[in-house]
């Protein structure tokens, strides 16, 4: 089959930004595949993974929930990758199949008894109640790194900003014309002039053609 589909803790997911290869599966075996975010940066996922894995068949969506819980060998049939999470450190998956797949971990946090939390089928109509909106900002609290994720309905003039608890601006992450779609950007925690900044209460600011949302941020060290 030509077909691929993505399930999370047994619930079928509709992606809302997709840019799919052309072609049949077998002839971009080559390329790489990017999980929780696109090679973009833009299209990131918010939340915990527990294990990633990647069959070379549809399974139905209930055998994927009655089974979500029982960890795997990486010899069943049918099975090209398998990634259990369990390594706890460092930036490398271990691929628990022959297949040995590399896999790298960019900005990302270990977190060990996170609990895992059921998701629902998102469709695009979801996302887009508002003509923009900030839709996360995580971790938050934040030590080194924070990614704040925000929705585009419209194509406006788009400002994101941070600034303290007195008003004052620390930095500009974004300040430009942008198109519809899901964004995200990442704050290290430092100001306009790229000087660490101080832990405390910081606030992060969405200005568009059609209005202004402001979101408290934590930075902690």
């Amino acid at each position: 089959a030509n077909l691929v589909s993505i399930t999370i803790n047994g619930v079928g997911q509709r992606p809302t930004i997709a840019y799919a290869p052309s072609g049949p599966i077998r002839d971009n075996s080559t390329c790489d595949i990017y999980i929780g975010n696109n090679q973009y940066g833009n299209a990131s996922f918010q939340g915990c993974i527990d294990d990633i894995r990647i069959w070379n068949y549809k399974r139905s969506t209930a055998d994927i929930a009655d089974n979500q819980t029982v960890y795997l060998n990486g010899d069943e049939s049918g099975l090209l990758a398998y990634w259990p999470m369990d390594e706890g450190c460092n930036d490398r998956l271990v691929d628990k199949t022959a297949n040995a797949n590399t896999a790298d971990i960019n900005l990302a946090i270990w977190e060990q008894g996170s609990p895992m939390v059921k998701v629902s089928s998102i469709d695009n109509e979801d996302l887009v109640a508002e003509d923009f909106q900030l839709l996360s900002i995580y971790p938050n609290p934040f030590n080194a790194i924070t990614t704040i994720n925000y929705l585009i309905k419209e194509k406006s003039k788009t400002v994101l900003a941070i600034y303290d608890i007195s008003g004052c601006h620390i930095t500009t992450l974004y300040n430009n014309t942008q198109t519809p779609g899901c964004y995200s950007i990442h704050w290290n925690g430092t100001n306009y002039a790229n000087d660490p900044v101080s832990s405390g209460i910081y606030f992060c600011t969405l200005q568009t053609d059609c209005g202004f949302q402001s979101e408290k941020i934590v930075l902690l060290k």
